[in-house]
């Protein structure tokens, strides 16, 4: 039994995984909790995960009888194909101190049932300041409201501080899960002997071949099926015009998820949807001069940690220079 677990980061091409790659793959037995091919084919959910992270702690792992007991999960596993569970919210702040419960609850109950269970753990990593500015801006709605900061400029400020006050925890904490080296060895210490394959954004929109290949041959898969899922379809990114992010506004939010709207969207016609969706982005400016100064202060905040993580795991440090 195989099983690979896909951690994100978010706004690294996760999305497209999970869409082109993971559900299509006919050696890809893509578990969940997200499949943007086919929604109705999730065999495992969010939510399920968050229960299983709420319900079982590291002490309760050890229960032979309660692990066995969850059998029914078992069925969602397949032995002929690589099983993969591809999340962004093992990487994500909110998500730091479930200290990977649920999947430690799958790797236990698969041993149990399967002695030959073999485990990895796949990683995407991109720039700390672009991801940074593009998950701020994707997920305005949210982050804007949890941070507290309405305003990239003032989040910007807060890698520059030596910020230790409670108002600022929630800050500290979604930095911190930028943290690349703070991942590598939390996973070490939960995962010693499993396989960790770490690979970059950057090569994936500018070298697509290499992180192919590298990709694929972690997965221990075909080559050159691969390539042919990965020319489909188009990477997530920015909504731009030279100097300007293009974003949506906690309006167009509010718009989305209400509940009459999701009723009749499919009977809106299509100048008024295009209408609301132009008028309801929100845009914020950033000058070239700007940019460099922010890159500089972002890779400032993480330098000892990025520096410790390349060291540590003998990868090439893409980030030691301004990017």
């Amino acid at each position: 039994m195989k099983i690979l677990y896909h951690l994100g980061y978010p706004r690294t091409g996760s999305t497209y995984l999970q869409t082109n790659i993971f559900p299509k793959h006919k050696d890809i037995n893509l578990i969940g909790p997200k499949n943007y091919k086919n929604w109705n084919d999730v065999k495992i959910s969010q939510e399920e995960l968050n229960n299983i992270s709420n319900q079982f702690f590291d002490i309760e792992l050890n229960d032979k009888q309660k692990i066995l007991s969850e059998k029914k999960y078992l069925k969602f596993f397949d032995q002929s194909k690589l099983n993969v569970i591809s999340s962004e919210k093992y990487a994500s702040y909110l998500n730091i101190r479930n200290n990977f419960r649920d999947i430690k609850f799958f790797n236990k109950l698969l041993q149990e049932n399967h002695k030959e269970t073999q485990v990895s753990f796949l990683i995407v990593l991109r720039n700390q300041y672009d991801l940074i500015k593009s998950l701020y801006h994707h997920g305005y709605s949210l982050y804007s409201e949890s941070l507290k900061i309405q305003d990239f400029r003032k989040l910007i400020e807060c890698f520059e501080k030596n910020l230790k006050s409670r108002e600022m925890f929630q800050f500290l904490l979604f930095a911190d899960s930028f943290n690349f080296f703070r991942l590598y060895n939390s996973l070490l210490e939960n995962f010693k002997n499993y396989s960790f394959k770490f690979l970059f954004y950057e090569d994936f929109k500018l070298n697509k071949d290499f992180f192919v290949s590298e990709f694929t041959e972690f997965l221990d898969l075909d080559k050159n099926y691969m390539k042919s899922l990965f020319s489909e379809g188009n990477v997530n990114k920015l909504i731009r015009e030279n100097d300007v992010i293009k974003y949506s506004s906690k309006l167009r939010e509010k718009i989305a998820q209400n509940n009459f709207m999701q009723k009749i969207k499919n009977f809106i016609p299509k100048n008024i949807k295009n209408y609301l969706v132009k008028n309801t982005l929100s845009k914020v400016r950033i000058s070239s001069k700007e940019e460099e100064e922010y890159r500089k202060i972002v890779r400032n905040y993480y330098k000892e940690s990025n520096e410790k993580f390349f060291m540590n795991t003998k990868l090439n440090n893409k980030y030691s220079q301004l990017y």
